[in-house]
């Protein structure tokens, strides 16, 4: 181990051996030419403050402390470079490209101008288009996914007008065609053009003959009524007897059949009901109709059990009914049969009710 006899320490300070300068202005330094320790004059410092000016963040620092860069503000086509108190921005500069060039994002290289396409503010060039004729247009190309150019073929049309159907004044340079207002549609309009209007043929809902109705403003047509333009029929009728008649049920709103009475005068109410094992309503009026009613019946079973009587019955508009019953004598055995009446407080309801299967009831109804 060897002494260098150019420093010593003392245990708390180190000193430069043959220093001639002993003032306070002086620094030890290395030399880098030299490769040694030495010493020469030195100035002080005079800063004792800093504070964060425009674009940085900090505040003031006395001793010791940190100054940060303020946190930027968003680019946009309109900023300029410009340091504000708190912040700063950035001016876009386009590297390549000429005046009007498009910019659009490309993957590699972000932002890129467009060599084939210009806009001068007010409209769009395609500045390598090889020919200046003015019969060439801009078109997408499907093939290629790009823009190209071609001939076209200048319009022919020289004067429009109006014909069958329409209504329009005749246009030479711009206009607006219009359809001619359409007539009325009735059962006998076909699909015409004449003038400056037109019609449709109408083609009723349903089969031939079947009644048309309205329903909530559309017109249907109804399977339960046809008219061949002389007679009227009710389809589904499971009787063809031709005494059968037509007649409006009041209780159900529906049309119905029935067998017409004999002799002259009006049309009595008349019904079919057949029934099982059941209690059946036959027949119903309204209570505010009739006072009473006088049901001339028969009722029967195949060929072996009938019995043929007549039903007096009275009621009041409340709720009271009465009935009374004359028969035959029974062909085999009807006593499993009963009739029975109710006032519900608005209908009077005739009801059959049987204890067997297999029975038709049949009757005339006369009321006042």
């Amino acid at each position: 181990m060897s002494a260098s006899s150019n420093f010593k320490y003392d245990g708390t300070d180190l000193y430069v051996m043959n220093m001639t300068q002993t003032g306070t202005s002086y620094i030890v330094f290395y030399n880098n030419i030299t490769g040694r320790f030495s010493y020469n004059l030195s100035t002080a410092g005079t800063v004792s403050s800093i504070t964060a000016g425009d674009g940085l963040s900090g505040g003031t620092i006395n001793t010791i402390g940190t100054i940060s860069l303020g946190t930027p503000f968003d680019i946009t086509e309109m900023t300029s470079g410009t340091i504000f108190s708190d912040g700063h921005d950035h001016k876009i500069k386009i590297l390549n490209g000429i005046t009007g060039s498009i910019l659009y994002k490309s993957i590699l290289s972000g932002l890129t101008t467009s060599s084939n396409l210009i806009f001068d503010g007010n409209n769009l060039y395609i500045p390598n288009m090889e020919s200046s004729i003015n019969t060439y247009c801009i078109y997408y190309d499907n093939t290629n996914g790009k823009l190209t150019y071609n001939t076209y073929t200048e319009g022919t049309v020289t004067n429009i007008s109006a014909g069958s159907g329409m209504s329009f004044s005749d246009i030479t340079n711009t206009g607006v065609i219009n359809l001619g207002v359409p007539s009325t549609v009735n059962s006998y309009s076909d699909n015409t053009v004449n003038g400056s209007t037109h019609s449709h043929k109408f083609t009723p809902y349903g089969d031939n003959g079947e009644i048309q109705f309205n329903s909530g403003g559309t017109l249907f047509s109804s399977t339960g009524l046809t008219y061949d333009g002389f007679d009227l029929y009710v389809s589904g009728m499971t009787s063809n007897v031709t005494n059968n008649v037509i007649y409006y049920n009041d209780i159900t709103g529906q049309f119905t059949y029935g067998i017409k009475p004999s002799g002259g005068g009006a049309t009595l109410p008349t019904g079919s009901t057949s029934f099982n094992t059941e209690t059946k309503i036959i027949d119903s009026y309204l209570n505010t109709n009739y006072r009473f009613a006088v049901y001339n019946y028969v009722i029967y079973s195949g060929e072996t059990n009938s019995r043929a009587g007549t039903i007096t019955l009275v009621n009041n508009q409340l709720t009271e009914s009465r009935i009374t019953e004359s028969s035959t004598t029974d062909i085999g055995d009807t006593s499993s049969v009963l009739f029975n009446v109710i006032n519900d407080g608005t209908n009077v309801n005739l009801s059959i009710t049987s204890t067997t299967d297999g029975w038709i009831c049949e009757w005339i109804r006369i009321t006042k």
